[in-house]
């Protein structure tokens, strides 16, 4: 009996070595299928399925099974292998239950025609500045605050800022990375940084007191949105104070100057939804520092407005908050009418 045992004990202890060597085999035959098979690509894809579409480690059916995803959706694809999309660095799900768009880049960022009906995915706060790189210009900037973000891939995060630049996170910078679905009803954000102190003191005051005016308003269905119509005029007796504004060829002094950063980052903003339609905007007739020139919309009281058009077919609701230099302009699907806020 004895021996019987101690035979029993080599073999395993032979056996041990032989089954790892085997399972390391699969893993790298498995990881040679893939790469033969594998085929990089970047779009945006919408689930199907009535209940649930597992995501496996591997684009395997018997893979381990690390999550779900439901109807509708929203998924950003990386790859493609064996029948299954590449979602993440280590993740799959069946092709057969998604809709894909055809459009698709070269940086990894689903990118719709000049940028312009980029849907924003996720919102995201960073407590602290960060440098970010260009991912289509190799450039850095730092950022800070509440950032719109078009994608999560491969664990960096994608945002806009300026008229091409694409900049990349890691999602580790983020103390929050909140993603924006259906349930949000978020469908459109944009941000813009300005100066709070010495000179710009009173911009800055200028900047935060003209949001006042305009967070919470309601636009209904075929309604056109006035920046001049909502703020009204900028006077000393309505709180503002003297900043300074172009005018023409000069930078004069102003009450209200600054004001058009907020009608630019609402312009930036809501240029990116299919269902508004700008029907007044005129550029800066100088270059200023926060937005270029194809996302801007300067405005002066009784003779240059900004005007956008609801085609929706359903309200949507403004939020325009300023606080410590960060201007953050979020447009929302509408469901609790303010009727004290409805712009008609």
């Amino acid at each position: 009996m004895g021996k019987k045992l101690l035979l029993a004990l080599v073999m395993l202890l032979f056996s041990v070595p032989v089954l790892a060597e085997e399972m390391r085999v699969e893993e790298l035959l498995e990881e040679l299928y893939m790469e033969e098979h594998f085929e990089p690509m970047y779009a945006e894809g919408v689930v199907l399925v009535d209940s649930a579409l597992y995501i496996r480690k591997k684009p395997f059916c018997d893979s381990d099974i690390v999550g779900k995803l439901y109807h509708g959706d929203g998924v950003f694809i990386t790859g493609k292998c064996n029948g299954y999309y590449k979602i993440n660095e280590d993740q799959y799900i069946s092709e057969e239950y998604v809709y894909v768009s055809d459009k698709y880049s070269a940086t990894g960022v689903f990118i719709s025609e000049n940028m312009k009906y980029l849907r924003i995915n996720y919102m995201g706060r960073i407590d602290t500045k960060v440098s970010a790189s260009s991912v289509t210009t190799g450039i850095s900037m730092c950022f800070s605050g509440e950032i719109p973000v078009y994608a999560v891939v491969d664990g960096y995060a994608y945002f806009p800022r300026g008229k091409k630049d694409i900049f990349k996170l890691s999602v580790e910078s983020f103390a929050e990375l909140e993603p924006v679905g259906e349930k949000h009803d978020l469908l459109t954000a944009y941000r813009t940084t300005y100066s709070t102190g010495g000179k710009n003191v009173s911009r800055a005051h200028n900047i935060e007191l003209v949001t006042a005016y305009i967070d919470g308003v309601v636009i209904n269905p075929g309604k056109t949105f006035s920046f001049n119509g909502i703020a009204g005029s900028r006077s000393k007796s309505k709180g503002y104070q003297l900043a300074p504004a172009y005018q023409g060829e000069e930078v004069i002094q102003a009450y209200g100057g600054g004001v058009c950063q907020v009608s630019s980052t609402i312009y930036s903003a809501v240029r990116q939804c299919t269902g508004i339609a700008i029907t007044e905007r005129k550029p800066h007739s100088m270059r200023v520092g926060y937005l270029s020139e194809d996302f801007e919309a300067t405005v002066n009281y009784n003779n240059v407005d900004f005007k956008f058009m609801n085609n929706y077919a359903f309200p949507v609701k403004l939020s325009v908050r300023a606080k410590d230099g960060v201007l953050l302009v979020k447009l929302y699907k509408c469901k609790d009418v303010e009727r004290s806020k409805i712009w008609h």
